[in-house]
């Protein structure tokens, strides 16, 4: 392939500010090539040569594809070698590197540890990535601009093992599996941010930390309950003022009786599943898991299979 053609690379913003057709057109070209590369890919993902990832860890498609439209290809790199190109006055050095040579050294880091950016283009869709190079971005993708910048931005400048969003989804699933009271979450999260360089990102407070994650979309409800566990105040009941069952109050008594201030004497959290399902079914990391029932029939006779596969196989004969 000839790379001199390739200053589409090094043009990806037009006049007016955003990434132009030609360079669309080119990265479609290259993402194309990278795909088509086996030896040059680890399993479904490629390299990334983004001005910030230079061509260090793989990632998957779509998160290469964005990181190229949003930072551009790292300096120098017309010649794809790392995705598997060749040329004639190099071969004997790029092939080397083009048959994944240099994955030795790669570390365990760079294939294991979990994309964050991944996480978010999964919430945010698969067309994500085209809307955001073919329009301005709408209010609800603007949410997820600002997870995608928190996914790749630095707790502190030079540091390269986490990024302002790996930290706050770590603290948050740590809060919840320990049972940690949200003061003494703010407290953590304060002296994290006393104890780091001037210039970090760090969140100050539970509240910080669920206001940066909430473009994810999986939300909590709130619902009031009977002190005593008699019913929960949903649906039919939400306007009742006391148990039904054991016409216990429902409100604590106050000084201050206005509506919008009443306390109830306890609350119960919902988690509304459907979202969730659909959150399970659009990750790359468990959407196999997922389908695998429905994907996933038996093989013949002689091979083990599911057993819910092979009653299933079982009902299709008898009906037929």
């Amino acid at each position: 392939m000839n790379t001199t053609d390739r200053n589409w690379m090094y043009e990806r913003l037009g006049a007016n500010g955003f990434v132009s057709p030609i360079f669309r057109s080119g990265l479609n070209t290259f993402i194309e090539f990278a795909c088509s590369n086996q030896n040059s890919k680890d399993g479904n993902k490629i390299k990334c040569p983004c001005t910030k990832c230079l061509n260090k860890p793989y990632a998957d498609v779509e998160v290469v594809k964005y990181h190229l439209a949003r930072y551009g290809f790292m300096p120098n790199y017309h010649l794809w070698d790392r995705h598997g190109e060749t040329s004639v006055r190099s071969t004997s050095t790029v092939g080397s590197t083009s048959l994944g040579m240099d994955d030795s050294n790669r570390s365990s880091n760079e294939q294991h540890e979990p994309s964050y950016t991944e996480m978010v283009l999964d919430v945010a869709g698969h067309d994500f990535v085209t809307r955001f190079l073919d329009e301005e971005p709408n209010p609800e993708d603007k949410k997820f601009f600002d997870m995608l910048n928190a996914a790749d931005r630095e707790l502190w400048s030079g540091c390269e093992k986490v990024t302002q969003l790996s930290v706050v989804a770590r603290l948050l699933n740590i809060k919840s599996e320990y049972r940690i009271p949200e003061d003494c979450f703010n407290s953590i999260c304060q002296l994290m941010k006393d104890g780091l360089p001037e210039d970090n990102t760090m969140v100050g407070s539970l509240y910080e930390s669920k206001k940066l994650i909430h473009a994810l979309g999986l939300p909590v409800e709130l619902i009031d309950c009977c002190r005593f566990g008699c019913m929960i105040y949903w649906r039919g009941d939400k306007d009742l003022g006391q148990c039904k069952f054991c016409e216990t109050p429902r409100y604590q008594t106050s000084k201050n009786s206005s509506k919008c201030s009443r306390v109830p004497w306890a609350r119960m959290h919902y988690f509304p599943l459907t979202l969730r399902l659909k959150r399970l079914y659009a990750s790359q990391a468990t959407g196999a898991s997922m389908r695998w029932h429905a994907e996933n029939h038996g093989h013949g006779d002689g091979v083990m299979c599911h057993l819910t596969t092979e009653e299933s196989s079982r009902s299709s004969s008898h009906l037929s």
